[in-house]
């Protein structure tokens, strides 16, 4: 049971790290779109 636990915990850790990373790219994306349609008016 106990260890259980804890592959869940470790499992909800990597979902949140690979979630923060997905959010990233994608504000990363929208900013150098937002750059990019900016610099080119």
């Amino acid at each position: 049971m106990k260890n259980l636990t804890v592959r869940k915990s470790k499992n909800i850790r990597t979902l949140s790290l690979t979630l923060r990373r997905c959010v990233l790219k994608s504000i990363i994306q929208d900013s150098f779109i937002i750059f990019t349609t900016q610099s080119s008016i």
